[in-house]
């Protein structure tokens, strides 16, 4: 066994970010006086309530891409709605040509562009597919894996909503949701904020955080195997399984403005470069494929995402975990992964370069095997 592997035997490289990082800075950062910025419980909270606000009619069909959680897409449906899929490239990306002929088809009532793993989806910067859409449909700008700065928040009109998940790409909780502000009033349920629904998704995810900080200090992969695989399940089955939409009530929306975006953004687009040359040799045999993306995206990302040409890939998982390098599939259950997939490789505070050095070495070592 190689020093570099034994080194890792002692480390245990994570998805999820640790609570306790330098994310916050001395600068606010304040959103645009034309922008209402509301925080909801989660993504799918969020969704539940505009789609509500919005008048979108039932059995209305909602636009979504082929990669994309299954479980929003099975909420969407038991929420009384008509999710449909348009078919997206290896890449994540659809040409706008095409989608135009997918619009045309099926007349979607609410759009959905997922700027997956924070690579940004490029018909959100073309407009001749809006013409194809009626004045009344709505545009949800799906940012989940985006750590989004509001200051630089930019809304193209009324039916144009911008989504995130901070929980996704931070230390804090729950979600944001970014429109332009006009005459319309928020609606509540008077459901109390305490539900059941609130509570026990809460209660799951801090068991979720907690169970990770124990297998960091006892350097058990068993415990992240149980985090991952038991109980993040479990509080992502919960989350949007409530009729209505909740907003957040956690200090999220205090601290969110305080993140130090600019700090972020340098050391992932760090980080992707790393792991650029590190593994710039991992795409030569036929088992990896390289995932597009522009240079202004590397800051930006979720993670470090490599494609995986070979199905199913859990003996390639296993080997990662066995090196306590705790990775997933992304997805893996969705349409586009029906026969490739793609990995999320980590990145932000938590990993240090010795810790991606370490993860290229090892994807390597496989890809010769």
């Amino acid at each position: 066994m190689s020093r570099k592997i034994r080194y890792t035997l002692w480390v245990m490289i994570q998805y999820y970010q640790p609570f306790l990082l330098p994310f916050l800075g001395r600068k606010k950062h304040n959103i645009p006086p034309s922008i209402r910025q509301t925080y909801y419980h989660s993504f799918e909270d969020g969704l539940w309530q505009i789609l509500s606000e919005r008048d979108i009619p039932k059995q209305s069909i909602v636009f979504v891409p082929s990669f994309y959680c299954m479980d929003v897409i099975k909420n969407i449906s038991n929420h009384g709605y008509s999710p449909t899929f348009y078919p997206i490239d290896r890449n994540f990306q659809i040409n706008e040509s095409l989608f135009i002929t997918y619009l045309k088809q099926y007349k979607p009532r609410v759009v959905i562009l997922f700027h997956a793993v924070g690579i940004t989806n490029t018909l959100i910067h073309k407009t001749c597919w809006r013409k194809y859409i009626s004045k009344d449909t709505l545009i949800i700008e799906d940012s989940v894996h985006t750590l989004i700065n509001p200051e630089n928040i930019s809304i193209h009109d009324k039916n144009h909503i911008i989504m995130d998940s901070v929980r996704k790409v931070s230390p804090l909780r729950g979600s944001f949701a970014y429109e332009i502000i006009t005459g319309h009033k928020h609606t509540y349920s008077k459901q109390s904020s305490f539900s059941l629904y609130i509570i026990s998704s809460i209660i799951m995810y801090y068991v979720f955080r907690i169970m990770l900080i124990f297998s960091e200090l006892f350097r058990s992969g068993t415990l992240t195997k149980i985090a991952y695989k038991k109980i993040l399940p479990i509080h992502d089955d919960i989350i949007g399984d409530d009729p209505i939409g909740h907003r957040g009530i956690s200090i999220t929306p205090i601290l969110y403005p305080w993140v130090n975006f600019s700090k972020i953004e340098a050391l992932k687009f760090t980080q992707v470069k790393l792991y650029q040359k590190s593994l710039k040799k991992l795409f030569l045999p036929k088992i990896f494929f390289s995932i597009s993306m522009l240079p202004q995206n590397f800051g930006m990302l979720h993670a470090y995402p490599i494609g995986i040409k070979i199905k199913p890939s859990t003996e390639l998982i296993s080997y990662l975990h066995s090196f306590n390098i705790f990775v997933w599939e992304k997805f893996s259950d969705c349409p586009w992964a029906k026969n490739k997939g793609v990995l999320l490789l980590p990145l932000g505070f938590h990993i240090s370069n010795q810790d991606i050095i370490h993860i290229s070495n090892t994807l390597n070592a496989w890809n010769i095997q």
